[in-house]
Formats: C-alpha cells, sequence, structure tokens
C-alpha cells in the first residue's frame, strides 16, 4: 500500500471516529434535554408540594401558638395556590382530620380562619371517593373481601359506601365455577347492601347463566325491605320455557317471598311490565326517591361483559 492509500485509510478513519464523536456529543446534548424536560416537570410539583405542606406546617404552629391572624395569612397564601383533590388529599392525609376541622370550624370574636382548611378537608374528601369508585379499585376491594384476604369489617363498609356500583364486580362471583367461599361471601353482601342493590341485580335476569340465575333470585328473596321491582323480571323468568328448571324454581321461591302469594294468584309478566311502567311514568314521591337512589345510573345488562 502506497503513502497515498495510506492517507487516505487514515482520513478516512480520523472521519469515521470524529463522526463517532459527533453522535456522542449530540445523543449527550439529547439527553441532558430530554432530561432537563423531564426534571422541569418533577421539580416544580416537588417544589409545590413542599411549598403547600411548608404553608401549611406555618398556619398550624401559629394556630396553635393563638396567633390567629398570622395563621389566616398563611391559609390564604395556601388557598391562592388552589391545591387540585390529590394535593389536599396528601395534606390531609400528612396532617390529619382532628387539626383541619378544629380549624375549619373555629372561630373567635367574628374572625375566623379562611377557607383554606374547608377546601382542603372537602377535595380530600372528593379524592377519596374518585379514588373509591374507580372500577379497578371496586374489583380489587371485592376480590380481597369476598376471599378473606382483607379485614372484613374495614372491608364492608367500603363496599356498602359504594353500594349498587359494588353489584357487578360481586356478580362476578356467582358464576359456575367460581369459588364456593367467594359466591357465599358475595351473595351474603349483596343481601346486606339491601334494596340498593335490586335494579342492577334485576337487570342481571336477563343473564343466560344458571348458576347467576338462581343465585340472584335466591338473593332477591332475602332483600329486607321487599321490593316489587324486580317482580316483572322475575315472573318472565318464571313463566320461561328456554332455561332450566331449577331456575324456574328459584325464579317462583322468589315472587313467592317477596309478595307473599302463590304464583298462581300473581299476574303475568306482562300485566306486570305495564304495571311497572305505569308506575314510573306517572311517578310521584316514591318513584323520584327511587331515581335520586339511583344516582343517576342506567343499568342495562350486555351480554359479553354483564351490568
Amino acid at each position: 500500500m502506497d503513502w497515498g492509500q495510506h492517507a487516505c485509510a487514515a482520513l478516512k478513519e480520523n472521519d469515521m471516529r470524529n463522526r463517532a464523536k459527533g453522535r456522542l456529543f449530540l445523543t449527550a446534548i439529547l439527553f441532558t434535554t430530554v432530561s432537563g424536560v423531564f426534571l422541569g416537570q418533577r421539580a416544580p410539583a416537588a417544589e409545590r408540594r413542599q411549598e403547600l405542606e411548608d404553608l401549611l406546617t406555618h398556619a398550624v404552629d401559629l394556630f396553635d401558638q393563638g396567633r390567629w391572624v398570622e395563621a389566616r395569612a398563611a391559609l390564604d397564601k395556601l388557598h391562592t395556590m388552589d391545591p387540585n383533590n390529590k394535593e389536599c388529599f396528601d395534606l390531609r392525609e400528612a396532617f390529619g382530620d382532628l387539626i383541619l376541622r378544629k380549624m375549619a370550624q373555629w372561630a373567635r370574636h367574628g374572625q375566623n380562619l379562611g377557607k383554606a382548611p374547608v377546601v382542603i378537608l372537602r377535595r380530600a374528601g372528593d379524592s377519596e371517593q374518585e379514588k373509591l369508585f374507580d372500577p379497578a379499585n371496586i374489583q380489587r376491594l371485592v376480590e380481597e373481601v369476598v376471599k378473606g384476604k382483607t379485614l372484613a369489617q374495614i372491608g364492608l363498609m367500603k363496599i356498602h359506601r359504594l353500594g349498587q356500583f359494588a353489584v357487578p364486580a360481586l356478580l362476578t362471583h356467582l358464576r359456575a365455577g367460581r369459588d364456593e367461599l367467594a359466591r357465599t361471601n358475595a351473595s351474603h353482601i349483596l343481601i346486606q347492601l339491601g334494596t340498593q342493590a335490586v335494579m342492577p341485580l334485576t337487570e342481571a335476569l336477563n343473564s343466560d347463566d344458571d348458576m347467576l340465575l338462581q343465585h340472584i333470585c335466591y338473593i332477591l328473596a332475602r332483600i329486607k325491605p321487599r321490593d316489587f321491582r324486580s317482580l316483572p323480571q322475575l315472573k318472565r323468568l318464571q313463566e320461561a320455557q328456554d332455561v332450566l328448571p331449577a331456575v324456574r324454581v328459584a325464579a317462583e321461591q322468589a315472587l313467592v317471598a317477596i309478595t307473599g302469594q302463590a304464583v298462581a294468584d300473581l299476574p303475568s309478566a306482562v300485566e306486570y311490565f305495564y304495571a311497572e311502567a305505569n308506575r314510573v311514568y306517572l311517578g310521584g314521591g316514591v318513584v323520584a326517591e327511587e331515581m335520586e337512589d339511583l344516582r343517576n345510573a342506567l343499568w342495562v345488562w350486555n351480554p359479553k361483559g354483564g351490568i
């Protein structure tokens, strides 16, 4: 190889080395820029949270010292930062309900501590509700309770707060092939939910799962006080010829338990549906209360996904 070839090879090698350095340099710049963006997003959030906590800490200290005017000033500054639901929830978790409620209710010589304590408590409660009613959270909570993985009393209290919105998750444990203990627990919980579970349970009578239908009939028969809104669907099921005899028997037992009459003395399914439609159409105080209890929920059976 002559000197010209050596020179060309050296130049080529040097060029490749410079290009590699350039790529590394650009990569470093890009990484630094992107990291700076993400760090820039995190830092203000962390700084904001710290500032909120510092302001509330300062306000609580001043309040405990009886320096109420200064405490009000700190709380007013916190209020102008307009903390969102999640931030208020974190503040409540950090400082506790007791001091915030005390500050929210405090009044002396016509003075109070402003809106901040009330807003924090209200928005913290809203955040808690959002978490509670998250579908994934409902499914997880019900799973833990019916399988005995969480403290029964605490879990049941949360499910009762969910009311009718816990029914779809509970129904999944009533289907064929499910754990027997979980199925029994789910049935007892649905009975304890009472009339707030009736509408979603009634809509689930449109299922073609025979095991599920029998359990729903069993539950509806035992809910107190007796709720007549399920009668049209129960009578339809009792009259149906395309379901197992065991399902028709379960529907008949539920009808007798709810009405206190023999099935032979009851109206037909068509008559029940007409009477119920007419009752809802005419409205009245009872119907208004029922609609309010539903909390804008419209339960519709989906053959693929349930209610």
